[in-house]
């Protein structure tokens, strides 16, 4: 299992919230996201992180690349 970063973005606050999930690959991180996006209408976009690398972004609206 792998700890996973999932930055949330919620249209009632200023910041992204930060949670945390295990998963056991990409596949399992995505599939949580995914949950999380849908759990509230609120919830815009999910920056999914590991080791400090953005790996992918899933959303209801388009979620700017990083810039490094």
């Amino acid at each position: 299992m792998r700890t996973f970063e999932l930055f949330l973005d919620d249209d009632r606050y200023a910041a992204p919230a930060v949670v945390f999930v295990m998963a056991a690959d990409e596949a399992g991180a995505r599939a949580r996201a995914s949950e999380i996006l849908l759990r509230s209408p609120h919830h815009l976009g999910v920056e999914v992180w590991s080791a400090r690398r953005r790996l992918f972004a899933i959303g209801r609206r388009p979620v700017p690349e990083t810039v490094a």
